[in-house]
């Protein structure tokens, strides 16, 4: 009964965006207050707020950036607001605290320098000496993002234009990306191309055995990694026969081979997967980027990861049996059949590929593609930041001086 009054609530239009303008402005009242509240206590130039993906879990750009500021041995204060099902992420030397609560704003509200890779809720206001750096989430990417995209929600167009007002400098790998944050984001500040912190992983010695100790596989399994993006439609993700790609694999390589699992974290806690001694669900698994180090063949579809795994110098197999209805809802900025690697429109022929094609790292296709965007990673993204965030803290740069 719930679910069919939900489903016919978000089928009115009007009704569906007055229910999410309410929402959205009583949240924003919560967050208002307690900031406006907390400003009673003077901001501690030490301090360091980083929040990732709204508080699921110690990764992506926070993460490289940490670790890099960890071994300057500097006296920071870090702060990292985190959802209580992922609190045993967090590791002991980093200050954890429940998202979005009065203590998590109070410590917002003290922080000389936020570090987000989302947008921050509407109603949450930065203080004059605050410096917000916004990684972003998403490199290099194939589909029409913010006001590109044309279908969002007003509630969101306005969280994103506040938060935007509020960014001091936004960090970017290529040329490209750097060109739709200043025409899509609402943004006209200052765009470091530093690269992207969370890629620093490809060019650096990991020590790989301990993900996978974590992930209970053997050193010389294959490792496949099945990533899609997330659809604002219906769409099956697990119709891919994984047993039967494990077997073609395994006849392929002569290797055991398992099949990492990783939904979207917009829909994850939404879609059941069958884990066996083959396919791991790695939903939650905090970095997908420790997992791209490890994966030895990627298959997705419309995900920006596709690009950061170039790196790797390993296949990538793009499966795409909605094509049309995916480029018709969100739009492309690059042409897919272009694009430097193995694509598929049906499972048949993702079969074929996997059995028939090897990656094209040597493709002139690849070079060319690569040649246009003008990527800027080398390993050195959170070095950068590391220096951004010392000439911010010590000598109290403003953003004009960085």
């Amino acid at each position: 009964m719930i679910s069919k009054m939900k489903e016919a609530i978000k089928k009115n239009k009007k009704i569906y965006m007055l229910i999410l303008w309410i929402k959205v402005l009583t949240c924003g009242i919560y967050y208002s207050l307690f900031l406006y509240l907390f400003r009673i206590f003077p901001i501690n130039n030490n301090k360091i707020m980083i929040i990732s993906y709204y508080g699921k879990g110690y990764g992506d750009m926070g993460k490289s950036i940490i670790q890099e500021l960890k071994k300057t041995k500097t006296k920071y204060n870090i702060y990292w607001g985190v959802k209580p099902k992922y609190l045993n992420t967090i590791p002991s030397y980093i200050f954890s605290v429940k998202y979005n609560s009065p203590l998590f704003l109070y410590h917002l509200a003290t922080s000389r320098v936020w570090i987000n890779n989302t947008r921050f809720e509407y109603g949450i206001i930065k203080r004059k000496k605050q410096f917000y750096i916004q990684t972003w989430h998403g490199g290099l990417g194939l589909k029409k993002i913010e006001k590109e995209a044309g279908d969002l929600p007003s509630t969101y167009i306005a969280q994103a234009k506040r938060d935007s007002k509020m960014i001091n400098v936004m960090i970017s790998n290529c040329e490209y990306r750097t060109k739709q944050y200043l025409n899509n984001f609402w943004y006209s500040g200052k765009v470091l191309e530093y690269g992207l912190p969370r890629n620093d992983i490809f060019f650096k010695k990991t020590d790989l055995s301990l993900i996978r100790k974590k992930l209970k596989i053997d050193g010389n399994d294959l490792i496949i990694l099945y990533a899609p993006t997330v659809r604002s439609y219906k769409f099956n993700y697990l119709q891919i026969d994984f047993e039967n790609i494990v077997n073609l694999y395994k006849e392929k390589y002569n290797k055991n081979v398992k099949v990492l699992i990783r939904i979207h974290p917009n829909i994850c806690d939404n879609t059941s997967i069958i884990e066996t001694k083959n396919i791991i669900n790695v939903s939650t698994y905090p970095d997908v980027y420790e997992l791209m180090k490890i994966t030895d063949i990627l298959i997705s579809d419309y995900s920006s990861i596709i690009f950061d795994f170039l790196y790797t110098n390993n296949p990538v197999y793009l499966f795409a049996p909605d094509y049309n209805e995916y480029v018709k809802e969100r739009g492309m900025n690059f042409k897919y059949n272009e694009l430097p690697f193995s694509i598929s429109y049906d499972y048949t022929d993702l079969e074929k590929n996997i059995i028939t094609k090897d990656h094209l790292k040597h493709d002139d296709q690849l070079k060319k593609f690569l040649e246009n965007v003008k990527l800027v990673d080398d390993g050195n993204s959170s070095r950068k930041i590391c220096q951004l965030i010392k000439l911010i803290v010590e000598k109290g740069v403003d953003v004009d001086e960085v």
